[in-house]
């Protein structure tokens, strides 16, 4: 049984090289007929040159034939030799020629034998050689008697198809194409098909050639095309070949234009006697893209046509015994094609007329305009010399180019244009006029993907907008835009940069297109959001609550924090802080700094999420090496131009503080045993309420939670009911009179003191209106939210200000109205991940092992984070689930138990 395992496995290694073997031969099979090179040398010295001459034999190869025998390939090759004498009226020679290798005599028939020889195709698209003999026939005394060798170098791939094209016929839609390709030989009519592609398109330098504008099918050796063409342009087209296994591919460059150029009349003199004047004209065809019109002009004067051939653009024309009137001629241009019939200028005509009566102006010119740059201003033309008080205008002879009014000039894209000034003919002068040609150039831009900071390079963010591209150097929106509808954006293969490609041939702008690079960073953390920030943990929170928004769905938002803020990034941060921050707080800051970036991140595809509107409640352990008794100090870097210091509460095991965007932080901290004692703080100045406050009553202890009633309730402490109720929403009637004569949307700030209670109308109007109730109290600043007096206990919905500071999720201060650029992140310009400590207890459940008192150590988190971040979220479990779990297991042991004793007492049974 080893050997037969052995000899399958060696018949399939066997075979595999045999496939390979076949494989690599396959390359060889695409080769060429070619030339050969015949060498004649003899092995006889001759007795009289001047009687005896050497043959001369010329070789070609007259057709190759393929073969199959016992599964290889084999290549038939005919062979033709043709012998001659050196001289001119030599005889033909006769004898019989030695094939060496396979003993073949071959005898010549008026100087001509054929024979065939057998080549493996290996030996294809290298040199071959064979080797003859030549021997004379007995009794000759031209020729050597003897024998003379002839050594055959060859070598026969395929030959590269011949592209033929027919000349070129025009109309305004439809340039009309036909092509052949002639067969070789025996070779057969070429099959397969022709394609046009764009030469002005560049193939890609990642990703597949830009396709074909055009293809058809070969039909006999011939296709036809009607290629669409426009007006004043020059089409450069590659007419390629791809088809039957007889012949090579090629490709035949196909350059010709429409342009049409302009015709430039000039009037050199006007001489002679009345009614018997000769004038000499001059007459210029404008060049196009360095292209230089050649061909005739042709000059018709009513029934007579006098043709001239035009010398680097120019020809000039002379008329005899003019009267003294007004003449009016007409010239045309004839172009003048190559040998395909193929140009780039088509034909075109002028009228023209002149009066031999009046005087020619003399040095009338429009001034010279230098080449512009779409995007630049707008200008004036201007014009010298001439006679006579005709009036001055200009004619726009490239409508697509630019636009003339009057004589201001505005560019609309690239391109060459040409402007006429005509000063018109009075009593005296006849009309002249200028031509002046100028170059507009493509205005350079720049379209730059955007970097991207991931934590999972598995999880890119998706790339279908153009809000991931920078543009720069655009004139105007619309251009950019026009630009972006046309760009794609993907990722590169190795998923390290975003790749920018565009089929835009834009007629304004030369775009340079940038990549943009993609960095992984590793998280520190990576925690889930709540509405209630919980504080027993000694890690980063954050408490978004329900009136706050994200630009990302939260169930998907995770709260990301990073440490990997680079030197450079340190250094602005510290610039900012050193213009901005007390004298007391650089203080702090220079004992212990700690820097981080703070970041919202949809999981599932690495999008950043940006705090919309509302703020929201953040939590920081204390470092390792603090203590609550030490001094802290947050700086917040808002933007390049932004940064605050937000207000710390200490808890047992950290701060809290409130913001309404996130973006870089540094935590600066310094023991309270070695630092300045602050100067103590001026008491605030208590706040003017709006009306005299009423003495407040003692705070009555809040009730245990009860089931809500269908009318919010408070236990009285009087029974005067109605009088109560005044005192106690004095002075929050006051701030509904307030809301109500405000706009929708905005925000009205009032004073408050300890007697400053929520009723039920206060809410309702909030909620009608829209508009956002600030109350100053105790020197901070606080919203009033209807959905924050929601989520309180039901006896409290009814509460003082004192209660509702235990619920509010954040004092609100620097208020900003810069929703957009609040998130931007001006340092690092982008995410940056943490990392997150975690190991699994008894019960397979993950929890977060941090200690305030020692640095924890770092561990990287697994591409799996939800599971990362679900020991948050996660309580201890119940007593009663633990019995629950015990029994489950349990139970789970017996059925285990049961099914392997069933399948012993089967084995058993059958043993």
């Amino acid at each position: 049984m080893k050997k037969n395992k052995f000899k399958i496995i060696l018949s399939f290694i066997l075979s595999f090289a045999v496939i390979v073997q076949m494989t690599s031969s396959l390359a060889f099979a695409d080769l060429t007929l070619g030339q050969s090179n015949v060498i004649g040398q003899s092995n006889v010295m001759a007795i009289n040159k001047k009687t005896n001459q050497p043959v001369q034999c010329s070789h070609y190869i007259e057709k190759v034939e393929e073969i199959t025998k016992s599964g290889k390939k084999y290549y038939i090759v005919h062979h033709v030799f043709e012998l001659r004498g050196e001289e001119t009226n030599a005889p033909i020679p006769e004898g019989t020629l030695f094939i060496e290798g396979n003993s073949e005599e071959l005898q010549l028939v008026n100087g001509v034998a054929r024979t065939t020889e057998t080549r493996y195709m290996s030996d294809l698209g290298h040199t071959c050689e064979l080797r003859t003999r030549y021997y004379s026939d007995k009794g000759s005394n031209y020729y050597y008697n003897e024998e003379q060798l002839i050594v055959i170098d060859y070598s026969f791939t395929k030959p590269q198809i011949n592209i033929e094209m027919l000349p070129i016929k025009q109309t305004d839609a439809f340039a009309s194409m036909d092509i052949f390709l002639p067969e070789q030989g025996d070779l057969g009519v070429p099959e397969g098909s022709i394609m046009i592609f764009d030469g002005n398109q560049s193939e890609p330098n990642d990703g597949p050639p830009p396709p074909p504008k055009m293809s058809e099918i070969l039909d006999k050796g011939n296709a036809s095309f009607k290629y669409p063409i426009e007006k004043n342009k020059i089409y450069n087209l590659i007419i390629g070949y791809n088809g039957s296994k007889e012949y090579l591919p090629n490709d035949v460059k196909l350059v010709f234009g429409t342009i049409e150029p302009n015709i430039n009349v000039a009037i050199e003199s006007i001489t002679g006697q009345s009614n018997a004047k000769t004038a000499i004209f001059n007459v210029s065809l404008e060049e196009h893209n360095g292209y230089i019109p050649e061909g005739e002009v042709s000059l018709i004067n009513g029934n007579s046509i006098e043709n001239k051939e035009l010398v680097n653009g120019k020809v000039a024309f002379i008329l005899d015994n003019l009267k003294d009137e007004e003449h009016s001629l007409q010239f045309r241009y004839i172009p003048k094609y190559d040998p395909q019939n193929i140009g780039i200028f088509v034909g075109k005509g002028i009228d023209y007329k002149f009066n031999t009566a009046k005087k020619e102006q003399v040095g009338f010119e429009i001034d010279k305009i230098d080449d512009k740059t779409y995007g630049e201003d707008d200008f004036v033309l201007r014009t010298k010399g001439g006679n006579g008080s005709g009036i001055i205008t200009f004619e726009n002879n490239t409508p697509d180019v630019i636009s003339v009014d009057g004589n201001k000039v505005k560019i609309l894209k690239s391109g060459t244009a040409t402007i006429t000034a005509k000063k018109a003919a009075d009593e005296v002068y006849l009309e002249a006029t200028s031509t002046v040609t100028f170059k507009v150039n493509k205005k350079d831009a720049m379209a730059k993907a955007k970097d991207i900071s991931v934590y999972d390079i598995n999880k890119k963010p998706a790339l279908n907008s153009i809000n991931d591209v920078e543009f720069s150097g655009f004139v105007n929106k619309e251009d950019e835009k026009q630009f972006a509808e046309l760009l794609n954006i993907n990722y590169s293969k190795d998923s390290k940069e975003i790749l920018l490609t565009s089929n835009a041939d834009s007629e304004k702008y030369n775009v340079v297109l940038k990549s943009g690079k993609v960095t992984k960073l590793e998280p520190k953390y990576i925690l889930n959001i709540y509405e209630q920030l919980n504080t027993t943990s000694n890690i980063p929170s954050i408490a978004v609550p329900k009136n706050t928004t994200i630009s990302q769905p939260r169930d998907k938002t995770k709260l990301i924090v990073f440490d990997n803020i680079d030197t450079e990034a340190k250094r602005v941060i510290n610039n900012q802080i050193d213009k901005t921050a007390t004298a007391t707080q650089k203080d702090i800051l220079k004992e212990n700094s700690d820097y981080m970036e703070i970041k919202l991140v949809n999981i599932e595809n690495n999008t950043v999420a940006n705090i919309t509107s509302g703020s929201a409640r953040l939590f920081l352990p204390y470092p390792p090496n603090a203590k609550k008794s030490d001094n802290f100090v947050v700086a917040h870097i808002k933007s390049a131009n932004s940064i605050e210091y937000p207000n710390l509460k200490k808890t047992d095991t950290g701060l809290e503080f409130t913001v309404n965007s996130l973006s870089p932080f540094v935590l600066g901290w310094k023991s309270s045993n070695h630092s300045t004692p602050p100067a103590p703080p001026t008491p605030p100045a208590p706040p003017t309420p709006p009306t005299p406050p009423t003495p407040p009553a003692p705070p009555t202890p809040p009730t245990p939670p009860a089931p809500p009633t269908p009318a919010p309730s408070k236990p009285r402490t009087s029974t005067d009911y109605e009088s109560s109720e005044n005192k106690l929403y004095a002075e929050s009637n006051k701030a509904i009179e307030l809301i109500k004569k405000a706009d929708k949307n905005k925000t009205v700030t009032i004073d408050v003191t300890d007697n400053f209670n929520f009723s039920f109308d206060l809410l309702k109007t909030i909620k009608d209106t829209g508009v956002r109730l600030m109350v100053n109290y105790n020197g901070k600043t606080y919203e009033i939210k209807q959905s924050t007096v929601d989520k309180m206990p039901s006896n409290y919905i009814r509460i003082n200000i004192k209660e509702y500071i235990k619920y509010a999720h954040g004092i609100v201060q620097n208020i900003t109205n810069n929703q957009n650029k609040q998130n931007v992140n001006p340092v690092t310009g982008g995410v940056i991940e943490p990392e997150i400590n975690i190991e699994k207890n008894n019960t397979s459940q993950e929890r977060i092992m941090q200690n305030t008192e020692t640095k924890p150590e770092v561990k990287k988190v697994s591409e799996d984070f939800e599971n990362n971040t679900k020991s948050v979220m996660m309580s201890q479990s119940s007593q009663s689930s633990n019995i629950n779990i015990a029994v489950t297991v349990i139970l789970s042991i017996l059925v285990v138990l049961g099914i392997m004793v069933t399948i012993w007492l089967q084995l058993k049974k059958h043993i």
